[in-house]
């Protein structure tokens, strides 16, 4: 299955065995065929398991960040360094809290809306403001309330209100 956003956006039925491989895990091209991803790969997470399609959109609140890395130790097998993150949500199921095994806490509030409003990181809280439309106060959206920026990172969409580029200022 392939998810955008959370959402199911395509389903390709496979069967067969999972074969082991000592070679290179390569994801938008394969470059022996010349044969490459014609678009845009915005983030990728690879999972030891299916996930349910309630955790997939769990994991959407989440930021992607090195939970897992590959270590090849030297060995020339790779080997999973994992760093263990636990998480906690309110009664909405909203997410409230993520410890990482690391030390780093993460803490979320949310207004009556459901927005995100408060994010305290290691006794640090940022916070933001809504307007009526439920877009944070300072981002600029378009028309169909697109976030067009967020004073780091502009994007542009299509006319269904797709993203078709972002950019970071780093």
């Amino acid at each position: 299955m392939l998810y955008v956003n959370g959402a199911v956006a395509g389903v390709t039925p496979a069967s067969g065995t999972i074969v082991t491989t000592s070679g290179a895990l390569r994801m938008g091209g394969n470059s022996p065929w010349g044969e490459y991803f014609a678009g845009r790969i915005d983030a990728v997470r690879i999972y030891n398991r299916a996930l349910s399609p309630h955790e997939i959109a769990l994991s959407q609140n989440v930021a992607i960040g090195d939970e897992a890395r590959m270590d090849g130790g030297g060995s020339g097998s790779p080997t999973p360094r994992v760093r263990s993150i636990s998480y906690a949500y309110d009664g909405l199921n909203r997410l409230t809290e993520a410890t990482y095994s690391t030390g780093e806490t993460y803490a979320y509030g949310y207004d009556l809306a459901g927005n995100r409003t408060s994010a305290t990181t290691n006794g640090v809280t940022m916070t933001q403001s809504y307007n009526a439309a439920n877009q944070v106060i300072g981002w600029s959206y378009d028309a169909a309330g697109n976030r067009l920026s967020d004073g780091t990172t502009t994007s542009t969409y299509d006319a269904l209100s797709r993203i078709l580029i972002s950019a970071t200022i780093l």
